[in-house]
């Protein structure tokens, strides 16, 4: 008997609440350990740990843990960084209250990143803000006409919860639409605007929601035309991969697309705003190098492209979440490293994160800086009181997709809520009431 998969929208609500402590330790909590270690490939007595970890995608790659943590020095900021500049590479594990839980590496390409090590392993503020914790208050599936739903993204307009996502009849369908629908009370939920691409067999995919200036609802999607949809004998009417949006007063009646950047090198990600200005990240490959553009527009119609950072062929961008903070922009990265290829499969094993930093108004100078844990993707979200939340998939080694506290200051993922295993890409969104 063969089953078939079935995409579905499912929406849960999770309750956010503060510990009132006021900056003191919580109670019956103590507060956690961290240690850094080196890891080898191979077990050295008396040095390292017997226990094998599994420290990468790639669970055949196994690693030793050494006894003792690593003595925060400049000397050994001085060591690491001299042995990495002369080719060398060394792999950092994290280890919370005795129990491993990620790993670092840090490797002559990315030295740049963050040369110094002590910054990176510097343990959190004494006088950090009272944990988050998170409850999983309910979850229910709210979507499933077609056999399809898939790519969401959630947003609260005008006293009402909308969600786009990609829908189509099968897996390779050239028919790929956009679903929105809507609810007053996140119980009940219709559709209000299906949207089709203008171009015939062009699939519609990747939606997401921002809010412009002057009060609208805009959406964000790729297009792209499957190879087999050319016709090789006749030139190509339009580029095969482009971004284009929608605009909406209400959420229901949407305008005509507009393409906002074309060509098969460039598609944006996600737009965000900053006051009147919409920017967006784009990730793009030639000849086997990886690079991030970012992509500025006025009236989020007509885009260009004003600053490119270069990765080269030994990491991969992938998901780009980005945050303003007053004339601040911040981008959080996840990141691959170069392909690894077994049998027919090909692997692209995580690497730490990166977080990006730039000053407004025009954004044109990034500085990108490792986080403290490697990431598969990730989304964020900004809280009332000015904290974080970011939904991030972890691998420390088993996968899994969380709620997390994301610290600007101090680059630090802060786990406090495991999602259920079935989950995968998350959106987030907030509505105290």
């Amino acid at each position: 008997m063969l089953s078939q998969t079935r995409w579905t929208l499912c929406l849960a609500l999770c309750s956010l609440f503060v510990s009132q402590a006021s900056g003191q330790e919580l109670v019956g909590k103590a507060k956690p350990k961290i240690e850094y270690r080196w890891m080898e490939t191979v077990s050295i007595k008396g040095v390292t740990e017997e226990r094998e970890i599994a420290a990468s995608e790639n669970l055949r790659e196994h690693w030793f843990l050494h006894q003792k943590p690593i003595e925060l020095t400049k000397e050994v900021n001085q060591k690491v960084v001299s042995e990495i500049e002369n080719g060398g590479s060394r792999r950092l594990a994290i280890v919370v209250d005795g129990q491993y839980r990620g790993n670092l590496t840090i490797e002559k390409s990315s030295i740049k990143l963050y040369p110094d090590i002590l910054a990176l392993m510097s343990p959190p503020e004494a006088n950090a803000k009272p944990q988050i914790k998170g409850e999983l208050v309910s979850s229910k599936m709210i979507w499933g006409q077609a056999r399809i739903n898939r790519d969401s993204d959630i947003v609260r307009f005008k006293d009402r919860w909308f969600v786009v996502c990609q829908e189509s009849a099968f897996e390779s369908s050239t028919e790929a639409a956009l679903r929105v629908i809507s609810s007053a009370d996140g119980d009940q939920w219709e559709s209000v605007a299906l949207i089709k691409s203008p171009t015939p067999r062009r699939i519609l995919y990747r939606p997401s929601f921002s809010l412009t200036p002057d009060g609208q609802l805009m959406i964000a999607a790729q297009g792209a035309m499957r190879w087999e949809s050319f016709d090789q004998s006749k030139p190509e009417p339009t580029p095969r991969r482009l971004a284009m949006a929608w605009f909406s007063k209400d959420g229901v009646a949407w305008s005509e697309p507009t393409p906002i950047t074309g060509g098969d090198g460039y598609v944006l990600n996600r737009v965000v705003w900053s006051k009147d200005v919409a920017l967006g990240f784009a990730r793009g490959e030639s000849c086997g190098n990886w690079d991030v553009n970012l992509f500025s527009s006025r009236d989020g119609r007509s885009f260009e492209s004003v600053f490119a950072s270069h990765f080269g062929n030994e990491s991969r961008p992938g998901t780009l979440a980005m945050i303003v903070d007053g004339d601040r922009a911040h981008c959080l990265m996840s990141r691959s490293s170069a392909t690894e290829v077994s049998g027919q499969q090909t692997r692209w094993p995580w690497k730490t994160g990166l977080l990006g930093t730039a000053k407004g108004p025009h954004y044109d100078e990034w500085k990108w800086k490792a986080i403290n844990v490697p990431i598969a993707h990730a989304n964020l979200l900004r809280l009332p009181d000015q904290r974080i939340i970011a939904v991030a998939g972890l691998n420390d080694p088993e996968y899994r997709t969380s709620l997390c506290e994301f610290d600007l200051a101090t680059r630090r993922l802060t786990e406090f809520l495991e999602l259920p295993k079935e989950w995968n890409h998350v959106n987030l969104a907030h509505h105290d009431g």
